[in-house]
């Protein structure tokens, strides 16, 4: 439901991005379509520029990868990584879930070689409350290129529905 929510609001601040643009260009040849709305230009423009912030700053639209995306969940089957050592408990609100999940290795902290061949991941259904527990092997935070350290922490998205969606890429920092 939220994940609606959200959409239809990205829906609607693209939507004023797009109009404000369209009054841009429009503007060249001295022609407003605001000019037949007079006493809403003001708040009209405003809530463009704020639409515009909103989506700039949203991660999704500079880092498409990490957002939904369609996956078959009739091939996602529970397993762990071999040797898992830990567990963590996450709570997603949402029963009967699939929950695909990957953490670093413990080996180094080069962001670039972190997750390796990708061994420390691992698939678990949530419970009737929405929660699940993903095992992992030890890991270990990295460095990124900027030079911050970054703590360990496991990546995962949530499969739900009948439509086959996997939700944007979640972290769980522990």
């Amino acid at each position: 439901m939220l994940e609606l929510l959200e959409y239809n609001i990205h829906f609607y601040l693209a939507g004023f991005i797009i109009f404000a643009a369209l009054e841009l260009a429009l503007s060249v040849f001295n022609v407003s379509i605001m000019d037949y709305f007079m006493p809403l230009k003001k708040p009209v423009y405003i809530l463009a520029g704020i639409s515009a912030f909103l989506f700039a700053i949203k991660r999704d639209n500079w880092l498409p990868f990490l957002g939904q995306t369609v996956f078959p969940h009739n091939i996602l089957q529970d397993q762990e990584p071999e040797d898992a050592t830990e567990e963590l408990q996450i709570s997603t609100s949402i029963p009967n879930a699939k929950i695909v999940y990957w953490a670093s290795s413990d080996k180094t902290t080069d962001v670039f070689e972190a997750y390796a061949d990708y061994s420390n991941a691992g698939i678990t259904t949530t419970n009737e409350k929405g929660e699940a527990i993903l095992k992992i092997r030890k890991s270990t935070g990295y460095i990124v290129p900027s030079g911050k350290y970054i703590k360990r922490h496991v990546h995962y998205r949530i499969g739900k529905g009948k439509h086959s969606m996997l939700g944007r890429v979640r972290t769980y920092f522990y």
